[in-house]
Protein backbone atom coordinates (compact mmCIF):
# COMPACT_ATOMS: atom_id res chain seq x y z
CA UNK A 1 0.00 0.00 0.00
CA UNK A 2 1.20 3.55 -0.63
CA UNK A 3 1.95 5.56 2.38
CA UNK A 4 -1.49 7.70 1.66
CA UNK A 5 -3.13 4.22 1.45
CA UNK A 6 -1.98 2.83 4.77
CA UNK A 7 -2.26 5.95 6.59
CA UNK A 8 -5.85 6.16 5.72
CA UNK A 9 -6.40 3.00 5.80
CA UNK A 10 -5.23 2.85 9.78
CA UNK A 11 -6.92 5.93 10.65
CA UNK A 12 -10.39 4.90 9.43
CA UNK A 13 -9.57 1.25 11.09
CA UNK A 14 -9.74 -0.39 8.23
CA UNK A 15 -6.60 -2.65 8.54
CA UNK A 16 -4.71 -3.74 11.75
CA UNK A 17 -1.25 -1.74 12.09
CA UNK A 18 0.55 -5.44 11.91
CA UNK A 19 -1.38 -5.88 8.23
CA UNK A 20 -0.87 -2.08 7.12
CA UNK A 21 2.66 -2.57 7.27
CA UNK A 22 2.55 -5.97 5.17
CA UNK A 23 2.89 -6.13 1.25
CA UNK A 24 -0.10 -6.51 -0.54
CA UNK A 25 -0.51 -7.66 -3.83
CA UNK A 26 -4.06 -7.75 -6.39
CA UNK A 27 -5.95 -9.15 -6.02
CA UNK A 28 -7.28 -7.32 -2.99
CA UNK A 29 -10.66 -8.53 -1.31
CA UNK A 30 -12.85 -5.64 0.24
CA UNK A 31 -15.37 -7.45 2.67
CA UNK A 32 -18.25 -5.49 4.26
CA UNK A 33 -19.00 -6.07 7.78
CA UNK A 34 -21.21 -4.68 10.18
CA UNK A 35 -21.28 -6.27 13.47
CA UNK A 36 -19.30 -9.67 12.60
CA UNK A 37 -21.60 -10.09 9.84
CA UNK A 38 -20.36 -9.82 6.23
CA UNK A 39 -22.85 -7.85 4.00
CA UNK A 40 -20.88 -7.70 0.50
CA UNK A 41 -17.37 -9.63 -0.73
CA UNK A 42 -15.65 -7.38 -3.94
CA UNK A 43 -12.45 -8.43 -6.16
CA UNK A 44 -10.39 -5.65 -6.44
CA UNK A 45 -7.12 -5.49 -8.53
CA UNK A 46 -5.93 -1.50 -7.39
CA UNK A 47 -5.31 0.26 -4.15
CA UNK A 48 -7.37 3.13 -5.89
CA UNK A 49 -10.56 0.45 -6.41
CA UNK A 50 -9.75 -0.48 -2.78
CA UNK A 51 -10.24 2.88 -1.88
CA UNK A 52 -13.04 3.69 -4.01
CA UNK A 53 -15.01 0.20 -3.15
CA UNK A 54 -14.07 1.56 0.45
CA UNK A 55 -16.08 4.57 0.35
CA UNK A 56 -19.07 3.37 -1.23
CA UNK A 57 -19.51 0.29 1.16
CA UNK A 58 -18.91 2.60 4.42
CA UNK A 59 -21.18 4.69 2.48
CA UNK A 60 -24.01 2.26 1.56
CA UNK A 61 -23.92 0.25 4.55
CA UNK A 62 -24.50 3.19 7.13
CA UNK A 63 -26.72 4.36 5.26
CA UNK A 64 -29.13 0.84 5.18
CA UNK A 65 -28.43 0.16 9.12
CA UNK A 66 -28.32 3.83 10.32
CA UNK A 67 -25.02 2.74 12.32
CA UNK A 68 -21.58 3.23 11.36
CA UNK A 69 -19.85 0.89 8.96
CA UNK A 70 -16.57 -1.07 9.23
CA UNK A 71 -15.04 -2.24 6.22
CA UNK A 72 -12.23 -4.72 6.31
CA UNK A 73 -9.33 -5.62 3.20
CA UNK A 74 -9.13 -9.35 3.23
CA UNK A 75 -8.27 -12.82 1.66
CA UNK A 76 -10.66 -15.54 0.55
CA UNK A 77 -9.48 -18.62 2.37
Amino acid sequence: MTVAATALALSLGLVAPAAAVADVYPPWWVCMANGGEMRAFYQVVSEQDALDRFHDAVARLSQSTGKPAHVDVCQPA
